[in-house]
């Protein structure tokens, strides 16, 4: 990190200015360096104490503060559904829940710093005293000239001064320092992702999913266990379930953007950690709830990573429903990104342009539909699933309609998959009804903010 470097630069240049004075106190008598060093050392020891507990400190504010701002960031996105389900009340509180713990956080490491400075500012005294006593000690036994001692008690300050500035810019800025460190290190310490090499399927198919005993651990515990699911070339999948129950976990895994904890996932018979980045990447599209929309302009966000040409990146925006909106845009399919104000809806549908483009074997629609109105969602699905009859689709749904629109329904409870059937057959289940009634309602205020 940055910081670490003027502050190294800080701390030599205060221990040469130490070892300095006290080679001149050496010189006038060794007594004078035993009385600094037992000093500083119950110094040391104590701003050890303080340092400890500032790193601790000082990674918890970090971690709240990075909380609440995920979740500023999460509401500014949504701010037109907030302000159209009348629900500001409740995103201020979400976003500023962390605030009395930041506080007393931030409190505890004012008062941390405040004791430090208060200890190191009486033990400048405490030196210069107990350096003074040893040379009237001295003085008196005939060992020391008064010359000598004023010279000595002026060098034990210097050094003094100069331990403190290693103090001041070393271990206490190091202490917020390690707490940074301590985060990059998390990550660094995560096992990078191994790909093979393979390219081609191993049996032929081009689609097939096989999803075999597959777990996911959370944070606060499993988030998938034991899943099994096939998805023949071809069939569209429905994901169905409450929020949290792991739906979204287990559409990631099929492109494998998360590895599960155990278990395995094959594309084509062979699993996924054998296939190379770029089959991966070439096999499955994703369309997400929220694209990303990188490149200088609309068709450089919907050509993105794939080599095509200008007329199949307007076919593919045709067949989502985005042509009409993208050619009223100042410079049409060419106008920049920031000069391209679009609504919830309007993303949604370049990032499913994006995935058509493609016309990968296996499609996984992550809520990519959640902005539209019904009509449109799903005349946009019926276009994205005749773009090939081989196609795989997996689909997070929730709305009942998705669903329907499916060839058959992966019902997800507590982690697991209760049934795999027909939409119109888990109806029939009340509890399966339940699982739509507050997606319906939250994603019909989404599709009126989002897509106007």
């Amino acid at each position: 990190m940055p910081g670490y470097a003027s502050t190294l630069l800080r701390v030599g240049t205060g221990l040469a200015m130490v070892a300095g004075s006290l080679a001149a106190l050496l010189f006038i008598h060794w007594l004078f360096v035993v009385v600094w060093l037992a000093g500083v050392g119950i110094l040391a020891l104590l701003a050890r104490r303080f340092m400890a507990v500032l790193s601790a400190e000082q990674s918890s504010y970090e971690e709240l503060a990075g909380r609440m701002v995920n979740a500023y960031a999460d509401a500014l996105t949504g701010r037109r559904t907030i302000r159209a389900a009348g629900t500001l009340d409740r995103e201020i509180d979400r976003v500023t829940q962390p605030l009395p713990a930041l506080a007393a956080t931030t409190r505890t490491i004012l008062r941390v710093m405040g004791r430090a400075a208060v200890v190191m500012a009486s033990s400048d005294t405490g030196v210069l005293v107990a350096t003074a006593a040893a040379g009237i000690w001295l003085l008196a036994g005939g060992d020391l000239t008064p010359g000598a001692l004023l010279a000595a008690v002026r060098y034990a300050q210097m050094a003094y001064g100069n331990a403190m500035q290693v103090f001041d810019n070393g271990w206490f800025h190091i202490a917020l320092l390690r707490s940074q460190a301590a985060r990059l290190m998390e990550l660094h310490g995560t096992p990078a992702m191994k790909h093979g090499a393979s390219e081609r399927p191993a049996d032929g198919a081009y689609g097939d999913i096989e999803i075999d005993d597959v777990s996911v651990r959370g944070e606060a515990g499993d988030v998938l266990r034991g899943v099994n699911l096939r998805i023949p070339t071809g069939t569209t999948i429905a994901l169905v379930g409450v929020s949290g129950v792991g739906k979204t976990t287990l559409a990631t895994l099929v492109g494998r953007l998360h590895d599960p904890d155990s278990g395995t996932v094959r594309v084509d018979g062979t699993p996924l950690s054998e296939w190379s980045a770029g089959a991966v990447a070439r096999r499955v599209a994703y369309a997400f709830e929220s694209p990303a929309l990188l490149g200088d302009t609309v068709r450089d966000a919907i050509r993105l990573g794939y080599d095509a040409s200008d007329a199949e990146v307007e076919a593919a925006a045709r067949r989502v429903e985005a042509d009409a909106f993208i050619r009223r845009l100042p410079n049409g399919y060419d106008t920049s990104l920031d000069e391209a104000p679009m609504s919830g809806g309007e993303r949604q549908r370049l990032g499913l342009a994006r995935a058509a483009l493609r016309d990968s074997p296996v499609l996984v629609l992550d809520d990519a539909l959640s902005s539209l109105d019904v009509a449109t969602a799903a005349r946009v699905f019926a276009a994205l699933g005749s773009l090939s009859e081989e196609r795989t689709a997996l689909v997070v749904a929730h709305r009942a309609s998705t669903a329907a629109s499916a060839d058959a329904v992966a019902w997800l409870v507590g982690g697991v998959i209760r049934r795999v059937a027909p939409h119109a057959e888990l109806w029939k289940d009340p509890a399966y009804r339940a699982a739509f009634m507050s997606a319906d309602a939250e994603n019909a205020v989404t599709a009126e903010a989002g897509d106007g």
